[in-house]
């Protein structure tokens, strides 16, 4: 494979004389050392490979989406979206395609394009967590704040367990004077973002965490005893013990 890498003419004469036997794992290293390159933010090496396997083989989505995404990060947006156009001309449901132009789009300021880009990606999946928040920021900034509020909905009906959706939501509900509907959904953002601390170990954090949705909610329950295991598991038991002590106090 080092070799492949290292001469892509003989590479491509090797393919002429031994047939295409050897054709898919020359493309496959081209990618990978494209992903490679990426990983290490060397973007213009990235595209490089990128396109030597296009060279090999002009249908290739994998290389045209990744290569698409490192010209989006070297700023060259016009043949990102180029490439983009390439991966659904190959593959019309690539909802990831249709994504990653709707940010460029966003990014762009046109943003009745961007919700285009993310209709086209839910009208293939229902369930694109992704479009439908990406269209819920669109649509928030676009003035939209009840489309907006139905986006995070969804997207929260599909992973209820994801704190950032809620936090979206509630600064939506802010925005609109909805004082209630903005005080559960931030409580249920920051107990999420504590429970999900505590699964990483971030036990500091996430006495933070559940500190701000009881700033919000000083008789919620959960977020005490939350709370509570975070404490001892820094070895704060005498907080630990007021917290349940709380939780006693409120049942």
């Amino acid at each position: 494979s080092q070799a492949i890498k290292i001469n892509l003419d003989f590479t491509k004469e090797y393919l002429k004389i031994y047939g295409d036997g050897m054709f898919s794992d020359a493309v496959l290293v081209f990618v990978n050392s494209g992903i490679d390159y990426q990983s290490k933010s060397l973007h213009e090496k990235s595209v490089k490979y990128y396109s030597y396997a296009l060279d090999l083989n002009p249908s290739c989505e994998d290389a045209f989406y990744n290569r698409g995404i490192a010209y989006m990060q070297t700023g060259d947006t016009a043949k990102a979206l180029s490439d983009f156009d390439n991966v659904l001309s190959i593959n019309p449901c690539n909802t990831n395609a249709y994504i990653t132009k709707g940010v460029i789009e966003y990014n762009r300021g046109d943003l009745h394009a961007s919700i285009q880009e993310y209709d086209y990606a839910l009208a293939i999946d229902h369930a694109c967590e992704l479009a439908l928040v990406k269209r819920g920021v669109t649509r928030s900034a676009l003035g939209d704040k009840e489309g907006a509020i139905s986006d995070y909905t969804k997207a929260i009906m599909l992973d209820e367990g994801n704190s950032l959706y809620y936090f979206l939501r509630c600064n939506i509900h802010l925005e609109l004077g909805r004082k209630l509907l903005w005080s559960e959904d931030i409580v249920k953002g920051f107990i999420l973002k504590g429970i999900q601390q505590i699964v990483s170990g971030d036990y500091v954090e996430a006495i933070e965490s559940f500190t701000c949705a009881l700033e919000v909610d000083c008789n919620n329950i959960e977020a005490y005893n939350r709370r509570s295991t975070a404490r001892s598991a820094i070895g704060d038991y005498t907080g630990a013990m007021e917290d349940l002590n709380q939780v006693k106090n409120l049942n």
